[in-house]
């Protein structure tokens, strides 16, 4: 996992498509299917995420990855 700064956030707070679907056991096209630009509330069923300022990749906030396994 790359480790870069995100607007002062924990940055084990954020994991990229392959690490997040394997952090909840489901594929990383599973992740990005549900996955949404980053709003400051959380929406049921979808995945936040954050473009990467050093390399442009999204990001996916983890505590809505975990919220996709009570689902």
């Amino acid at each position: 996992m790359r480790r870069a700064n995100y607007t002062g956030c924990d940055v084990a707070m954020w994991l990229g498509a392959k690490e997040a679907g394997r952090y909840i056991g489901f594929s990383s096209d599973w992740v990005e299917v549900r996955a949404m630009p980053w709003q400051s509330e959380p929406v049921a069923g979808r995945i936040r995420f954050k473009r990467s300022k050093s390399d442009g990749r999204r990001r996916y906030y983890v505590p809505d990855l975990e919220a996709q396994l009570c689902e």
